[in-house]
């Protein structure tokens, strides 16, 4: 997407954290971490407008206040140049991929003695 946008656009993109930043947030939150576990699931789309389809199934949508580009013309081409850049970097048919990073955390509040 961001190669997509036209040049100086703030791209509007969400921005997700890390796990060790979740076990920092247990922490900072005052709990104990007890486990953070990761899994990574791929799926792939025959196009980058499959993979949008999907998202927009999932419920997923853009929530970023000030996002770069609405509707209208310049949204279409922006998503154009988007397809063109994933078929570029990706290939053909099904080759499109969607890598969700999947962070399971379990804190524990620590008990407190008064």
């Amino acid at each position: 997407w961001r190669a997509a946008l036209p040049p100086g656009a703030p791209d509007g993109l969400h921005r997700f954290h890390p796990a060790r930043a979740v076990g920092a947030a247990l922490v900072e939150a005052g709990l104990a971490p007890v486990r953070l576990v990761t899994e990574q699931v791929v799926e792939r789309h025959a196009t980058p407008f499959d993979l949008l389809r999907a998202l927009r199934a999932l419920g997923a949508g853009n929530a970023v206040p000030g996002r770069a580009l609405g509707d209208g013309l310049a949204a279409r081409a922006a998503m154009a140049r988007m397809a063109a850049a994933y078929q570029e970097a990706h290939g053909g048919a099904g080759a499109v991929p969607a890598t969700w990073e999947i962070v399971y955390a379990l804190g524990r509040r620590a008990p407190t003695f008064e």
